[in-house]
């Protein structure tokens, strides 16, 4: 029998701010140097008049802090411009305006049609540029040294030209944004953002402090990492990215690591859960849905101390010693092959002293049982669909949004009071 019982419904409000970090809007009188800077800036600039929505604005008559596209700061300096998608063809390369902007720390000049002006070397006369967005604006050619040596953030769509260009001297860059380009040389980023470019290449050898790599797809293995135990590498993203082989060893001597996600691979092979340990400030490790084998069977109560623990469809036999997790808060260990009860010790961690553990999914096993004593009143989710429970139906965690017992040989009579119980449960399935 299966039955949903739905008491009330269950919002959560999410909240996205889209805006640029870069551009801090300040109200503030227009001093006239800059004025002049940037009037000389439209003059020199070809664009289409009737598909301009800044430039086209820009007036003698108005102060030029409260212009479309620009950002002073207090001082009425001009600080920040963006000038994308204002269908501008050439003109950049000799404007003396632009240059003059010597407090100018963000510029956009995205999606306009430079095509086939270069990159203006000129650039660097803006020492204090820290934000350069080029991204689809059209430029050919290389990129100028200096300009990937000047900023900490730079966006851009190129080709390989632009890739050799940057690979030998990223000394202070620690953003950098492509859609195109594949680099071979890291060694001073921080952090590198490839997000739904199409990319499929091979993996890269070198990482470094943040390795975030979005929507793309690479193949083939990951290498050993050269001195990863000297790395600062605190974030390890490497979800559904089609990886085969092994773990390399070395990701286990990155001793920075707080995140290491490897799910949705075809990574291979045996993980000795122990190897964690020497990842002490680990926080968060998913390596659920590849095919790997974790062995768990001689794992001991020095883990790092969890948060987030996901080794989903992992080849378990057991539940790994968790006893002194006081800090995790979502647990899964759902489509592997434990079998046995629950261990009671699993509920001390969801009513200690904090109550950290909200989150438990160890459906799809083959669980017989609940260790008795059981008390799970503070998990929000409980996931033990398709095992072979039998018995009585555990009573429900009334804190519950979600609970799941379906597929399992529990008992089909249901508690009278289990109204009482669910007093913010949103969906209960037998």
């Amino acid at each position: 029998m299966r039955l949903l019982l739905f008491s009330w419904l269950f919002l959560i409000p999410f909240l996205a701010n889209l805006f640029c970090s870069h551009v801090v809007l300040v109200a503030s009188q227009c001093q006239s140097d800059q004025q002049s800077l940037l009037l000389q800036l439209k003059s020199s600039l070809n664009f289409t008049v009737n598909q301009s929505v800044q430039l086209v604005k820009w007036s003698q008559d108005t102060d030029c802090c409260n212009w479309s596209g620009v950002v002073c700061d207090g001082g009425g300096h001009v600080t920040g411009l963006n000038l994308s998608y204002e269908s501008i063809s050439g003109g950049i390369e000799n404007s003396t305006g632009l240059f003059g902007l010597r407090y100018l720390r963000s510029l956009n000049l995205a999606f306009n049609g430079f095509s086939p002006i270069e990159i203006p070397s000129r650039l660097t006369s803006l020492t204090d540029l820290t934000y350069l967005n080029l991204s689809k604006a059209g430029f050919v050619g290389q990129i100028p040294i200096a300009i990937s040596r000047m900023t900490r953030e730079l966006y851009l769509d190129g080709g390989n030209e632009w890739c050799q260009a940057l690979s030998s001297s990223l000394t202070t860059l620690q953003v950098l944004s492509l859609s195109t380009c594949f680099l071979s040389d890291f060694s001073n980023l921080k952090s590198l953002r490839f997000s739904s470019c199409g990319l499929n290449r091979k993996f890269p050898e070198k990482i470094f402090q943040q390795l975030q790599l979005g929507n793309n797809q690479f193949d083939g293995q990951v290498l050993e990492l050269r001195n990863a135990s000297s790395s600062v590498l605190d974030t390890l993203d490497l979800s559904d990215k089609r990886l085969e082989g092994p773990i390399p060893k070395s990701i286990f001597q990155l001793k920075k690591l707080k995140i290491l996600l490897l799910s949705s691979n075809k990574f291979n092979g045996t993980v000795q859960l122990d190897s964690i340990q020497r990842l002490a400030n680990l926080t968060t490790l998913d390596l659920s849905y590849n095919s790997l084998a974790v062995n768990a069977s001689s794992s001991s109560s020095f883990l790092p101390r969890f948060t987030t623990l996901k080794l989903a469809s992992c080849n378990l036999s057991k539940i790994p010693n968790l006893k002194n997790q006081s800090r995790l808060f979502h647990l899964d260990l759902s489509d592997n092959q434990i079998p046995g009860e629950v261990p009671n010790w699993i509920w001390e961690i969801v009513n200690g002293p904090n109550g950290f553990l909200t989150h438990l999914n160890l459906s799809r096993n083959s669980l017989v049982g609940l260790q008795e004593p059981y008390s799970i009143s503070n998990l929000i989710v409980l996931d033990l669909h398709a095992n072979l429970l039998q018995g009585k139906i555990p009573p429900p965690p009334p804190s519950a949004v979600y609970v799941d017992y379906s597929n399992n040989n529990l008992s089909s009579s249901i508690p009278a009071d289990i109204g009482d119980v669910l007093n913010t449960a949103v969906f209960f399935s037998l």
